[in-house]
């Protein structure tokens, strides 16, 4: 599945000001929950915004999908949440 952003722009993680210049593009690959027993992978765009402020420390800062995915992360939430049930239910033993 191919995905990317839908927001006008976002805000800085500093500073909190609000950013619609985007400096740069790239992609993640994040998987998930399998579908009809098929593995299932998300190609995300993701966008980098320049912040314009002077006064702040950061340049750039990466689109946020804090509801799909931890920054840096390989694996979606819900993927992320049955590994770890799966783990719990087994007691470290392999899954």
């Amino acid at each position: 599945m191919v995905a990317k952003g839908r927001a006008a722009g976002g805000l800085c993680p500093d500073c909190g000001r609000f950013s619609d210049r985007v400096h740069d593009r790239y992609q993640r690959r994040l998987k998930d929950l399998p579908l009809a027993e098929q593995g299932f992978v998300i190609r995300l765009t993701v966008r980098r915004f320049i912040c314009g402020a002077a006064d702040c420390q950061r340049r750039t800062f990466a689109e946020p999908f804090s509801g799909l995915a931890a920054p840096h992360a390989r694996f979606t939430k819900r993927l992320n949440r049955a590994l770890e049930r799966v783990g719990l239910a087994l007691a470290g033993r392999a899954g």
